[in-house]
């Protein structure tokens, strides 16, 4: 009787709200499986794609994923490595601006500064290489930087600084 008595006064409440709970947290369990999903998808198909165009497929596919900063880094590297600088300028800013995976933002740092490089854009170039040198001294890539600047110097006529460099850089 006392159980009857509170089912009529609670009893659909009390349902209700467990009811709500219970669709909330497998609302919640499915979501975070849907996106573990679609991140394993986009690191299926980054790893399979061999082509420019493959490469902007995942990227357009999945570039709003975890994944898909990692997928713009690796699309970068290819532009620049096909000689389109301006796309790859774009997609190591566009990286740099969403969020360079975890340990990957030097990387998206020092292709930027390639792809400036590349540009002919010596004095941006030089300066991001510098700031490079600057914010990761004991960074693995810090001799990429170093070479980057001695290039650049050595553009620009001022070849006894590049050697300098280059000769401390061995040292």
């Amino acid at each position: 009787l006392p159980l009857y008595d509170w089912w009529k006064a609670n009893g659909i409440q009390t349902l209700s709200t467990v009811a709500a709970a219970v669709i909330l947290v497998c609302g919640a369990f499915a979501f975070k499986q849907y996106r573990a999903a679609k991140i394993a998808g986009a690191n299926q198909e980054m790893l399979k794609a061999s082509s420019l165009e493959e490469l902007e497929t995942v990227v357009a596919k999945y570039g709003s994923t975890k994944a898909g900063n990692a997928a713009r880094l690796r699309l970068a590297k290819a532009y620049y490595d096909a000689s389109r600088y301006d796309d790859a300028l774009n997609a190591y800013d566009t990286c740099l601006s969403k969020g360079a995976p975890t340990g990957f933002k030097e990387i998206a740092e020092l292709g930027r500064a390639h792809a400036l490089e590349g540009l002919n854009r010596l004095d941006e170039a030089l300066t991001a290489y510098q700031m490079f040198e600057q914010s990761g001294a004991a960074h693995f890539l810090q001799p990429y930087a170093v070479m980057g600047k001695a290039r650049i110097l050595t553009m620009q006529g001022k070849k006894d600084e590049a050697k300098k460099l280059l000769e401390n850089l061995k040292a």
